[in-house]
């Protein structure tokens, strides 16, 4: 590889590691708001698993981007099956009628 084609290639950004880290934390809100008496939390987790949706989205949209995609992927269907997951845990422990 010369160091032309390093500059060219695809590499993990901030974006990427924003979306790896808002997901991290939103993965680890839904684990502890799958305690039973804890399902009040979902209402914190529903809005906090959209911010790794819209970062990879905003990663992943950008036309001037060389980022590595997988990461922006990750954060984006990752958030969106956290939101599933607590939306229905709100409805099934009656957060939602």
């Amino acid at each position: 590889m010369t160091p032309s084609d390093q500059l060219d290639s695809p590499r993990v950004g901030s974006l990427g590691r924003a979306a790896r880290v808002t997901l991290l934390i939103a993965a680890s809100a839904a684990l502890v708001a799958m305690v039973p008496c804890l399902g009040i939390l979902n209402w914190g987790v529903a809005p906090l698993c959209v911010a790794p949706m819209v970062i990879g989205l905003v990663g992943l949209l950008d036309p001037n981007s060389k980022e590595y995609p997988g990461p922006l992927l990750a954060g984006v269907v990752g958030g969106a099956s956290l939101l599933c997951l607590s939306l229905a845990r709100l409805v099934l422990g009656g957060g939602l009628i």
